[in-house]
């Protein structure tokens, strides 16, 4: 069913998200979507090399969690066929290996986990990538003009 629209209103515990082990977590925004998986053979895919990077704070990390692990979420995402995400999120163990990751296209408002959220706040998300400087926009041509301004910006 492509372009309809679905509203799960989800009450109660929905996540038991981060049980993993983790050092750090960065975000990532790149030039290029990848395809589906943010991470292939324990590091980031190939396409994930024109990118955008931060380290999380531990108090980012906790708000993170806090979002993924949300008690009730009231959601409505338009159901699309296409999935080409340009943000992320991988939690990186202490020898450099991917514990999980996120992958999320904020287009066609879809994320896929690794392990798995059954439901999630993709408008939550999009607030909480803006205030930790990951920049989020509303189009593919404003994303790829925000990286040729950057690439402007290096060449002087």
């Amino acid at each position: 069913m492509t372009g309809g629209k679905y509203s799960p209103i989800i009450k109660g515990p929905v996540n038991n998200w981060g049980t993993f082990k983790y050092k750090n977590v960065k975000g990532y925004v790149t030039r290029t979507p990848w395809v589906y998986e943010l991470v292939a053979n324990d590091t980031l895919t190939s396409l994930v090399s024109e990118r955008f990077e931060i380290s999380l704070t531990a108090n980012q990390e906790k708000k993170l969690f806090e979002i993924l692990n949300k008690v009730e979420a009231d959601v409505e995402y338009a159901i699309t066929d296409c999935f080409y995400p340009r943000h992320g999120f991988v939690f990186w163990d202490s020898v450099g290996r991917p514990s999980a990751h996120i992958s999320i296209c904020f287009e066609c408002n879809k994320l896929q986990a690794q392990p798995e959220l059954d439901k999630f706040d993709l408008a939550e998300l999009k607030i909480f990538c803006r205030e930790i400087g990951l920049p989020v926009f509303d189009n593919a041509i404003k994303h790829k003009d925000y990286f040729d301004s950057l690439d402007r910006k290096n060449s002087h």
